[in-house]
């Protein structure tokens, strides 16, 4: 297995990789931005409704 590392420069191999994650994650947001269901810029913007159904904590002696 060492022999491998002489082959192939290790730094090389970490920035091919760390590149691939940053190239898959970019797709992958455009991917969901694309998608009308789960694009968080386009659509409804959600309410606060949960706030007002809430009721406040009793207080303590």
């Amino acid at each position: 297995m060492w022999q491998i590392w002489q082959i192939v420069d290790p730094r090389m191999i970490i920035i091919a990789v760390v590149g691939s994650f940053a190239t898959c994650a970019l797709v992958f947001h455009l991917l969901l931005l694309s998608v009308p269901d789960y694009s968080w810029f386009k659509g409804e913007a959600i309410g606060y409704s949960a706030v007002g159904d809430m009721s406040p904590l009793p207080t303590l002696r």
